[in-house]
């Protein structure tokens, strides 16, 4: 069995991180080589020993993102001085060769960015440094990591440290230790430039958060405003919620509200189509602030997590609770599975409102997802009630297993929502151990093998 020396092990805790799948190989003069797999120790060691590079895709809440450059001659001048604005000083930064540095120059310049004093997740960082690392054609410059593209680890052949421009060679203890004595960049504090947006304010400069990572409903809220009378408070809650959840400051989050209900009543508030007429927007203002400070009081937490932790949240007991209800059905295990992650995230609830949009593609299918509710009322496992809506007759669901668990299963600071995911991490990959609990005797469940 391979074992990591203390150093080797200090390099994946830092850098590299969980293992994960797919990843790929690279051979000195080779191209790279995708596998279908997840990695492990052994491809460290053969990467730190300039065997094989090792390249992987974004971990969740990555400690380093780096800025790839391929042209260093066009690229360089334009990204060190977009540091400078940035207000990014040496001390927050590490330059670090590639193996075509002795051919073409190129080299990789990393940063260790937080948000709130906590490692960002790597959506956030790609909604952050794209922005601002965009120079409209004159310089393309590639950030790593990237969700769907293996990013180069640092430390392997042709990778060593530039000091003063020329690459330094160093012991793997004193290379950790430059990455370790980097000071973080605090994304939150970063400067707004100038880069020919929309609007001129910081909400406008943050506009890719808005629908990129909000649920379909406020996405539509967004893009399209108020659609009924009465509604403006509920709206303004929602929006305000999704922002907070999203890492965007408070104050951005309020101008924000201000500009939407600004443009996107369309109508439907008496109050702001007074407003607009009289232009005299101070009671509306005043209510979106006190709004906005109630959200970020009534959530509790100093670090929003991103919102897919908010979505569903599955428990370790959770996998045999499915096993022993649906023994050897994936498909309904798999179901089952989705229904009760959903309802947790809501168990302060009795009785949850489940829309069909969610029935149909988020637990289950639009083929399957009725036969499912029936199946769960005959075993007494799902109850439900009628309830009155503005506007609308649905119905409420109560599911009768205990929701009360804290062991969360997570991968990387992220919630597992996939079934087959869960069985994998949770049982370390053991074919048997997964057999004996779920009675599933398929390929699927350890796709990663």
């Amino acid at each position: 069995m391979i074992k990591l020396n203390p150093t080797e092990k200090k390099f994946k805790e830092l850098i590299t991180g969980p293992h994960r799948s797919p990843f790929a190989v690279q051979k000195p003069g080779d191209e790279w080589k995708t596998v279908h797999k997840y990695s492990n120790d052994y491809h460290i060691k053969n990467h730190l020993a300039g065997k094989a590079a090792l390249g992987l895709n974004a971990r969740w809440y990555p400690q380093f993102i780096n800025f790839d450059l391929d042209r260093p001659a066009a690229q360089a001048e334009a990204v060190f001085d977009r540091l400078d604005e940035l207000e990014i000083r040496r001390s927050q930064y590490v330059v670090v060769t590639s193996p075509r540095w002795q051919t073409n120059g190129n080299f990789r310049i990393y940063i260790r960015p937080t948000c709130n004093g906590k490692p960002a997740t790597f959506g956030l960082n790609n909604a952050v440094w794209k922005k601002r690392f965009d120079f409209k054609g004159q310089a393309e410059i590639e950030i790593y990591p990237q969700e769907n593209r293996v990013d180069r680890q640092p430390f392997g052949f042709g990778s060593e440290v530039l000091i003063d421009g020329m690459p330094v060679v160093l012991t793997l203890a004193e290379k950790i230790k430059v990455f370790e004595e980097l000071e973080e960049t605090e994304i939150e504090n970063l400067p707004f430039l100038n880069l020919n947006l929309e609007a001129g304010s910081a909400a406008a400069e943050r506009k890719e958060f808005n629908t990129l990572r909000c649920s379909s409903e406020v996405a539509e809220l967004v893009e399209n405003g108020l659609q009924a009378t009465g509604e403006r408070h509920d709206a303004v809650f929602q929006i305000l919620y999704s922002l907070w959840r999203q890492n965007i400051m408070p104050e951005e989050a309020t101008e924000f509200i201000r500009n939407w209900i600004r443009t996107k009543h369309n109508g439907h508030s008496t109050e702001a189509t007074r407003a607009a007429l009289t232009s005299d927007w101070r009671v509306i203002d005043a209510e979106i602030e006190r709004r906005q400070k109630s959200v970020w009081k009534l959530v509790r937490h100093e670090t929003p997590d991103w919102i897919q932790n908010s979505l569903q949240a599955n428990a370790a007991e959770d996998l045999k609770t499915v096993a022993t209800i649906f023994s050897g059905d994936a498909v309904r295990q798999k179901e089952l599975f989705n229904l009760i992650g959903y309802c947790r995230q809501r168990s302060r609830h009795e009785y949850k409102y489940i829309p069909a949009t969610v029935w149909k593609s988020g637990i289950a299918s639009y083929k399957t997802y009725i036969s499912l509710q029936e199946e769960l009322e005959q075993k007494g496992l799902l109850t439900s009630i009628r309830s009155y809506r503005v506007g609308i007759e649905s119905r409420k669901y109560k599911l009768n297993l205990n929701l009360n668990k804290t062991d969360i299963l997570q991968f990387d600071g992220r919630n597992i929502t996939d079934l087959y995911e869960a069985y994998n991490v949770f049982y370390g990959g053991n074919r048997r151990a997964i057999q004996a609990v779920s009675g599933i005797d398929r390929t699927t469940i350890w796709r990663n093998k």
